[in-house]
């Protein structure tokens, strides 16, 4: 792999992590005005997690003793699994904050 490649790659997991630390920080600020805010921030931070092990944990592994395969197998059934959490967690999340808002235009409360 070239090193303009590798680096490439790294800087696009980097920026990520830092997109996904950012909607938790986002949506950090409006767990008062809605209660999917928190969902929706948890979402992002278990994202950055996702992120952060397969950014660190998978080099790691694969650079560790012994090369064990079985091990970055388990990796990315953890990422896996975690991700289908987040995917899942950020739709729940939504769906919730557009059903707040038409209850909130049907009674005529400000958005």
């Amino acid at each position: 792999m070239s090193a303009p490649f590798a680096l490439t790659q790294h800087l696009i997991a980097v920026l990520g992590i830092l997109v996904a630390l950012g909607g938790a920080a986002f949506c950090g600020a409006y767990t008062r005005r809605s209660r999917w805010a928190v969902l929706l921030m948890g979402a992002f931070l278990a994202d950055a997690a996702v992120g952060i092990l397969l950014t660190i944990g998978l080099p790691y592994l694969v650079r560790g003793a012994g090369n064990d395969v079985s091990r970055i197998g388990q990796l990315y059934l953890v990422a896996s699994a975690l991700g289908l959490a987040v995917r899942v967690a950020v739709v729940i999340g939504v769906a919730g904050l557009l059903s707040d808002l038409r209850a909130a235009a049907a009674d005529g409360r400000p958005r």
